[in-house]
């Protein structure tokens, strides 16, 4: 009995363990070229891994630089998306053609869908099996001072001071006064109108 309830809390614990990495996991695995595209689109700054999963020799490798990936995705979770393409699944061969993807695994920033270029027009890329140091600062090297500017605390909005205006104009008010023996009659006199102010002026009329 005490076997199973252990298991069971092992059990547990694993599918607990796996729903967290799920629910942190920031990259995202690219199934077809639509989706790639469409991702591009929809995102300004993107982060893509590409790599062969056909490489049975750097297997063990390759999990290593995609858990990297995944981790380091979490910093910057709020600004970046991360993707991983698989070139060895179908239709995905055309990226190699179209980002000159000569040496695998290899790293590309896009901006607003369009790949970050080096000085001298290349393609800014990150080959090989590197650590997290190193995309750390191939991120940095590139895209940091766009997160910089994205980071900045914006400034409030500045409240467009309303001018209120004082217009004299001519107009019948009433007031209090001594005329006979009417006390209510009315004047002819200028009055200020202020914004969302009581109208009031002084003057002097006839009663009658």
């Amino acid at each position: 009995m005490n076997i199973y309830i252990k298991s069971v809390y092992i059990a547990l614990l694993l599918i607990v363990g796996n729903s967290i990495n799920i629910l942190y996991a920031i990259s995202i695995d690219i199934e077809t070229t639509q989706e790639f595209k469409r991702t591009l689109r929809k995102k300004d700054l993107v982060a893509t891994l590409f790599y062969d999963q056909t490489n049975v020799e750097r297997h063990n490798r390759l999990r290593g630089l995609k858990d990297t990936f995944n981790s380091i995705s979490k910093r910057y979770k709020y600004d970046i998306t991360f993707l991983t393409v698989d070139i060895s699944k179908s239709g995905m061969q055309q990226f190699v053609h179209t980002y000159d993807l000569t040496h695998l695994p290899v790293i590309l920033l896009f901006e607003d869908g369009r790949p970050v270029r080096a000085h001298g027009g290349k393609y800014a890329m990150l080959t090989d099996y590197v650590d997290r140091a190193a995309i750390k600062a191939f991120i940095n090297m590139y895209l940091g001072d766009i997160l910089q500017e994205k980071n900045q605390p914006r400034k409030p909005k500045k409240i467009k001071k309303i001018i209120k205006t004082r217009v004299y104009t001519p107009a019948y008010r009433p007031y209090w006064g001594w005329r006979y023996s009417y006390p209510y009659t009315y004047g002819y006199y200028p009055y200020y109108r202020g914004y969302y102010r009581p109208h009031f002026g002084i003057g002097f009329g006839f009663g009658y």
